[in-house]
């Protein structure tokens, strides 16, 4: 069995041959470091779960300056959002996506299509369950990203970082993690060294 399918395992215990259905519709595909794996404007037509490798998601406000979304890699310090690298809302509701999707490295992912998820759904109600768990984490977490951003300052979002995730620091250079708690590299530099002084 391959990952994805053991992550949904997890989430909801499925019988062998259940597992195997799963595994029959998905596939892996390697991209290199720098590819756009979605571009703003095109529908999201695959599950994507993060087996190896950096990826983000990210957007460009009128200036053109990169926001990220999200930063997505795979082990024991990922959280839901890690795992997996498309956009949850294009890909549901079959619309053009407003983020950039990229490899930060080379990254081997696990690959399910909107349409093969669709006929899962019908056959296999195991996969039905871990599904709508899949939903109801999407939505929580891309609605506590967006209060994060709206209610935070950045001193408190960066110090959030520090408590849910400070592996990023490690995983991620610094201008990604500026990006992803929306200020830029000087003010994270700033805050990193007050952050020390502090200790």
């Amino acid at each position: 069995m391959n990952e994805y399918v053991n992550f949904l395992n997890k989430l909801v215990p499925m019988t062998e041959e259940e597992k195997l259905e799963v595994l029959e519709c998905t596939s892996e595909k390697t991209y290199k470091k720098g590819e756009v794996i979605y571009s703003k404007g095109e529908i999201c037509t695959h599950i994507l779960f993060v087996l190896s490798g950096y990826g983000r998601s990210y957007s460009l406000d009128m200036n053109r300056r990169e926001f990220t979304w999200n930063l997505n890699f795979n082990d024991q310090h990922s959280l839901f959002g890690n795992f997996f690298i498309f956009d949850f809302s294009s890909f549901l509701a079959q619309e053009p996506t407003e983020l950039y999707i990229e490899a930060i490295t080379d990254m081997k992912v696990i690959r399910m299509s909107y349409i093969e998820m669709k006929m899962l759904y019908i056959k296999n109600l195991k996969y039905r369950d871990a599904g709508r768990l899949l939903a109801e984490y999407a939505y929580y977490s891309m609605q506590k990203r967006s209060l994060t951003l709206l209610t935070m300052t950045a001193e408190a979002r960066y110090e959030q970082m520090l408590t849910e995730q400070p592996q990023l620091l490690q995983k991620f250079q610094q201008y990604y993690i500026a990006s992803y708690l929306g200020i830029t590299p000087q003010s994270l530099s700033r805050l990193r060294s007050n952050c020390n002084s502090n200790i």
